[in-house]
């Protein structure tokens, strides 16, 4: 089953060089076209966007436009953009496939539609625990000195260094 990936992780990991992990992680990803939008089209010369464009060629990324219109206008939200709402509408008509975002909105939004979620730290903690990685802490710190959300004194932050043995 493929998994569908919100905008923010895909830039997030190529930013850190790791875009390859989600490949490595899951078989394939899937791609609602505002995702690819936002990452390619608006995010030219950005990380993301030849990561993306790469994997959409080779064909580990699939496009996956939603069908359903209805479910669409059912998952809107105040709180959720438009593209928000196609990232979940395209897991739910995928399967009821994981969904990975670092949007709070999105993730509330999936445990209502009862979907696995997971998140860029989500991947990362996947990867260290799998070998992929050798250190979770540098990399986290990486993404808060590059503006990511992340409380370095936060439970997030603490419980992903602790599930992989790391010290804060």
């Amino acid at each position: 089953m493929g998994v569908v990936v919100d905008s923010a992780p895909v830039i997030l990991l190529s930013g850190l060089g790791q875009f390859h992990l989600l490949r490595e992680r899951f078989a394939e990803i899937l791609i609602p076209p505002c995702v690819e939008r936002e990452v390619v089209a608006e995010g030219q010369g950005r990380p993301g966007q030849r990561e993306l464009q790469d994997a959409i060629v080779a064909g580990w990324a699939r496009r996956s436009p939603v069908v359903d219109q209805a479910l669409l206008v059912r998952l809107r939200r105040p709180t959720l953009s438009l593209a928000d709402s196609e990232v979940i509408a395209c897991a739910i008509e995928n399967g009821r496939a994981t969904v990975v975002t670092d949007d709070g909105a999105l993730r509330r939004l999936c445990r209502e539609e009862q979907l696995p979620v997971s998140g860029t730290v989500g991947v990362l903690v996947r990867a260290r625990l799998d070998g992929k990685i050798q250190a979770l802490k540098p990399l986290l710190d990486q993404l808060i000195a590059e503006g990511f959300r992340l409380d370095p004194r936060g439970d997030v932050y603490r419980e992903a260094l602790a599930r992989v043995g790391e010290q804060p």
